[in-house]
């Protein structure tokens, strides 16, 4: 039986080709044969391997849903606030650039690291990486 998918809206990282070739895949996948199935696993498997290195360097989304695990005194809540409005405002502005988007995370991730304590970062690290694995993880 063919597997359906309701793909409404994109996930994080997750661009409009990224989009529709999983939609097609999900598509065909009940058309096919062993060895297409096979082949159709390890192509679903490269995407969502380039899917998690594009998510590493340019989703700026990533990086705000982790720092939401991290406890922040209030003075680090302040400066979190204005590197998000800033953050968020860029983010708008280069949607449609993946390299952009690249550098606008590592200059969010720095100005976060730059805040954060040791303990904080560890933190934030093991949530950025959680947040990673889940988006990666979905079909």
């Amino acid at each position: 039986a063919a597997m359906r998918s309701a793909r409404t809206g994109l996930s994080a990282g997750e661009t409009s080709e990224q989009q529709a070739l999983g939609y097609v895949l999900d598509e065909l996948q009940g058309s096919l044969n062993r060895d297409q199935i096979e082949a159709f696993g390890e192509i679903r498997q490269s995407l969502r391997e380039q899917q998690a290195r594009d998510l590493k360097v340019n989703d700026v989304r990533l990086i705000f849903m982790a720092i939401a695990a991290v406890d922040l005194d209030p003075e680090q809540a302040r400066t979190f606030r204005k590197i998000y409005k800033t953050s968020a405002a860029e983010f708008k502005k280069v949607r449609k650039d993946r390299e952009a988007q690249a550098k606008l995370a590592e200059k969010t991730k720095k100005q976060i690291v730059e805040m954060l304590s040791p303990r904080q970062l560890q933190r934030f690290e093991r949530r950025l990486e959680r947040v990673r694995e889940r988006i990666v993880g979905r079909k």
